[in-house]
């Protein structure tokens, strides 16, 4: 799941995942992204194993995702990368990873990839 308000960076991310034999479940704020898990059918194939949400969005930041992932029962294991332009920014403790923008693609996929491997099976 990519959760960044930036439109075509969004976009972009997508292509280059999906490019590399992911799916991508797209959302612009940390609320729509909650909104996605929160309405997919229970089991569902399409739930996302990592997240990749920008630090830095309105309506809710990715510190306040990150956290609202840890207090809901399917989704407090799953791996969160959080991603910014400021450069080493405060990383609350449970955070797989965090990139610095602008992304480099070699860190970003072996991050994700990182991720895929921890990612609970329910998950999967």
């Amino acid at each position: 799941m990519i959760v960044e308000d930036d439109p075509a960076l969004r976009m972009v991310l997508a292509d280059l995942l999906e490019e590399s034999g992911y799916e991508a479940l797209t959302a612009c704020n940390g609320a729509e992204a909650l909104d996605l898990i929160d309405n997919r059918p229970p089991l569902s194939h399409d739930a996302p194993t990592v997240v990749l949400a920008d630090i830095t969005m309105p309506e809710m930041n990715g510190y306040e995702f990150a956290s609202a992932l840890r207090f809901r029962q399917l989704t407090k294991s799953l791996p969160v990368i959080l991603m910014s332009a400021t450069a080493r920014p405060m990383i609350p403790p449970g955070i797989h990873a965090f990139l610095e923008k602008p992304l480099k693609i070699e860190p970003l996929l072996a991050a994700i990839r990182g991720a895929a491997r921890l990612a609970p099976s329910h998950l999967n």
